[in-house]
């Protein structure tokens, strides 16, 4: 099976609405996926995130397998497709998103490639990441504040 029908099947699968979908396929389905897709899936990844998936787990599997992908191909580069994913994650997967960003925010070896994406990315983009960030760092200060100032000095 193709990768890109293997993202039409996790689609279908997402919200566990059929007997015959279940976490075990869907992370079987991801990690074929992890192993043998390119930084281009990234985008039709993120397209599968909604943010009315019940299982935590299928949005956590799905957040690692898009890192995984980028790790393997090209960190920079995948982080850039991640970035261009936005549009298809709003408005149906902003809680999804904003743990995306948390993930990347925990990760030592994630921030300053991101920064370096940041910069790279037309104004427009950069803002709109930047306004998700900010609603992160109202809700949760004590963890995120920091961070967040730290890569919004960088990339002004």
């Amino acid at each position: 099976m193709s990768i890109e029908d293997q993202i039409a099947t996790l689609k279908k699968m997402r919200f566990l609405d059929n007997e015959d979908y279940n976490i075990e396929l869907i992370e079987d389905v991801l990690n074929e996926i992890a192993q043998n897709a390119d930084n281009n899936s990234i985008i039709a990844l993120c397209d599968i995130f909604h943010d009315d998936i019940d299982e935590p787990a299928i949005v956590g599997d799905l957040i690692e397998t898009i890192f995984h992908i980028a790790e393997r191909n090209g960190l920079e580069e995948g982080l850039y497709e991640l970035t261009q994913a936005i549009a298809y994650m709003k408005p149906q997967a902003k809680n999804c998103l904003k743990r995306i960003f948390k993930s990347i925010l925990n990760s030592e070896d994630l921030i300053n490639p991101y920064i370096s994406v940041l910069k790279k990315v037309v104004p427009s983009k950069k803002e709109e990441v930047m306004n998700i960030l900010k609603e992160i760092s109202i809700k949760q200060p004590v963890q995120y504040l920091d961070k967040i100032n730290f890569i919004f000095k960088q990339i002004n």
